[in-house]
């Protein structure tokens, strides 16, 4: 995964086949400029959430309705701007994000899967309008994205998974305060988040493969104090990931087979 540095770099992420391909993510030393994060239930799964330590920077979630499939979208830090967004039918095809440099290029989606499927996305002019997705796998299916315009607002998505589940993510404006996510797999099922504003709380997901599964991840106040991954392929297997504090120096990681190369990276 590339994290541009420039609004027209666009963002590659390719999704590997097999756990050994592994996941390559480049990280720009700029910290600011947010942290991108593939979560593989399986090797070519994923769910892919970006979070916003301000209420305007936004949120990137890729939701996946097959292992090839996927859902990726970006809420811009102003109501103007766009993203185009390819969402490929084939593991292999990966995702590209194009962000335009002009406010006015809007919001273009294109879902290759089938030609008339397609994705409507309604990008607000005002924040508190909120980002409806409408995703087609069934007609009465979808995913409602409020983005709010202040952080204890909340933001509310509705993963159409089955037409009655949903995913409920509650953005806090106070470091103790949590980010709390229930992922509608079973109804008991969930993915705690915990959004800190120092350095050293750290960011704790839970990915509910299974409930006592989860993902640990430490999100850095610099690029260099490193990310901290546990990927629940299996509960005591996991990964180490550090981030380069230089746009070059780039982040390979392999979804490890042995609990004993977890930190091998």
């Amino acid at each position: 995964m590339l994290v541009p540095d420039k609004p027209n770099d666009g963002l590659h992420v390719l999704v590997p086949d097999k756990p050994n391909d592994g996941l390559h993510v480049l990280v720009p030393d700029n910290p600011n400029d947010g942290l991108h994060v593939l979560v593989p239930d399986k090797p070519n799964d994923g769910l892919h959430v970006l979070v916003p330590d301000k209420s305007n920077d936004g949120l990137h979630v890729l939701v996946p309705d097959k292992s090839n499939d996927g859902l990726h979208v970006l809420v811009p830090d102003k109501s103007n701007n766009g993203l185009h967004v390819l969402v490929p039918d084939k593991p292999n095809n990966g995702l590209h994000v194009l962000v335009p440099d002009n406010p006015n290029d809007g919001l273009h989606v294109l879902v290759p899967d089938k030609p008339n499927d397609g994705l409507h996305v309604l990008v607000p002019d005002k924040p508190n309008d909120g980002l409806h997705v409408l995703v087609p796998d069934k007609p009465n299916d979808g995913l409602h994205v409020l983005v709010p315009d202040k952080p204890n607002d909340g933001l509310h998505v509705l993963v159409p998974d089955k037409p009655n589940n949903g995913l409920h993510v509650l953005v806090p404006d106070k470091p103790n305060d949590s980010l709390h996510v229930l992922v509608p797999d079973k109804p008991n099922d969930g993915l705690h988040v915990l959004v800190p504003d120092k350095p050293n709380n750290g960011l704790h997901v839970l990915v509910p493969d299974k409930p006592n599964d989860g993902l640990h991840v430490l999100v850095p106040d610099k690029p260099n104090n490193g990310l901290h991954v546990l990927v629940p392929d299996k509960p005591n297997d996991g990964l180490h990931v550090l981030v380069p504090d230089k746009p070059n120096d780039g982040l390979h990681v392999l979804v490890p087979d042995n609990p004993m190369t977890a930190y091998m990276c």
